[in-house]
């Protein structure tokens, strides 16, 4: 008897498309468009494998795969959508996913995986769930022991856990905060685990690289939030040390609500990024008495990648996720057991920021399933020509920041219209939606 595959999607045209395709791949197949008949299909019968859509109207294929879970942990299951956004990328491979897929399919790739899961879970079976020394799992630990969401560090090891749990307990700091740390450190993906950590949706988080702080950028950003009745600002000083006088004493005078911000009548805070110690740049002259006593609040260290290199790997393969999606690939190829350990002894200079360079760099060039040592080594040599220099993260800020501005001009335009807006823009709501709860 041939292995049996079970097919979730409510898309008749595209759900003939797949039966038809493992079919003639000498699978057998049984396809559902109803997800309480292929969950109870399911349940009857044993399959080898699970592919489903995610956005279907009575349930998404995220809750799909929770719940056949519950009743057979080790069937593999490979999700198939139109279009997926980073996040839910990552929560699936969290959730035990073992492929992701983008339309218009590879049948080869989808093919190819299908039979690598089957393999792989037959294998667990055979070996009481130990993985052999010479095979590539299937699965990628990103959940960590937490008890809340941390995506900036997989917090595998006990320096970066350590960090999170810090960074928990800071989660209502009143005023200001400092966050001290190496070159390239992911500060911007840190403070928004930091404000997601708040209870509150009705804030607002402003991040700010240093020729962005100034009067005519502030001003209106603190209008709206009275317009808006929001419960707090907070303002990320992304680039603290390297502030112009004129920019030091204005986040002075914002902080302490003084001359014409003493109107000023929502909570303010700051974050501070910084890549030298305070003592030492206030010994320096780098920061004046005032910005040093307005620092020297709450403090917390991001650790540098080499000191948690455990997380890498994982960390490598998120950074996966996003570049499949910013080179609109159809599928998000995994980091063999070579490249993770070769992830792992490198020194990371550019911590973050240079590791995801090097993925990006690795997925423009490389299009295969597995990436391995071998892959990274030879994108060091070479950048993809495609992309910006990703360790420039000022140039990345600024453009950033004109995708904001200018999505929020079209909004305007558009009478505050939201879906029009995004129609004009060739973006999904959700993004817009993003963009504008931004600032």
């Amino acid at each position: 008897m041939g292995k049996s595959i079970l097919i979730l999607d409510d898309d008749v045209d595209f759900n003939s498309l797949l039966t038809d395709i493992f079919s003639q791949a000498n699978y057998d197949v049984f396809s559902e468009q109803d997800p309480e008949q292929a969950l109870k299909l399911f349940e009857e019968q044993g399959f080898d494998l699970v592919v489903t859509d995610q956005k279907m109207p009575n349930i998404s294929g995220a809750d799909f795969l929770r719940r056949i879970k519950t009743i057979r942990k080790e069937v593999p299951v490979i999700m198939v959508s139109g279009y997926l956004d980073n996040e839910t990328i990552r929560d699936l491979i969290k959730e035990g996913v073992g492929g992701v897929f983008l339309k218009p399919l590879n049948v080869f790739s989808l093919l190819k995986r299908t039979a690598e899961l089957i393999e792989e879970s037959q294998n667990d079976v055979s070996t009481g769930g130990d993985e052999p020394e010479n095979r590539v799992s299937a699965k990628t630990e990103y959940a960590s022991s937490l008890p809340f969401k941390f995506r900036s560090y997989p917090c595998k090891s006990e320096v970066s856990a350590s960090f999170a749990k810090k960074l928990f307990s800071l989660r209502n700091f009143k005023t200001n905060l400092l966050l001290v740390g190496e070159k390239g450190i992911a500060f911007k993906g840190i403070c928004e685990d930091l404000r997601g950590f708040s209870d509150s949706g009705n804030e607002f988080f402003v991040y700010l690289i240093n020729d962005q702080v100034r009067p005519e950028r502030l001003k209106p950003i603190i209008e709206k939030a009275h317009e808006q009745m929001v419960e707090r600002i907070t303002f990320v000083l992304l680039e603290a040390q390297g502030m112009a006088q004129a920019e030091k004493d204005l986040v002075v005078k914002i902080a302490r609500k003084e001359e014409e911000y003493g109107v000023m009548e929502i909570p303010v805070r700051m974050i501070f990024c910084l890549q030298d110690d305070l003592d030492t740049l206030y010994e320096r002259g780098a920061i004046d008495e005032n910005l040093y006593i307005l620092m020297g609040t709450s403090e917390a260290r991001p650790p540098a990648l080499r000191e948690c290199p455990e997380d890498i790997p994982i960390l490598g393969q998120q950074y996966v996720v996003d570049a499949v999606t910013e080179k609109n690939l159809i599928s998000v190829p995994r980091i063999d057991k070579t490249g993770r350990n070769w992830l792992k002894e490198q020194s990371w200079p550019d911590n973050h920021v240079g590791l995801r360079e090097l993925i990006s760099n690795t997925v423009g060039r490389i299009q295969e399933d597995l990436l391995s040592a071998e892959h990274f080594k030879a994108a060091m040599t070479e950048k993809d020509p495609t992309q910006a220099d990703l360790s420039n993260e000022m140039f990345l800020d600024i453009l950033e920041t004109t995708r904001d501005d200018y999505s929020r001009a079209m909004l305007i335009l558009c009478n505050g219209n939201r879906e029009q807006a995004s129609r004009a823009l060739g973006i999904n709501g959700k993004l817009l939606e993003n963009i504008l709860s931004a600032r």
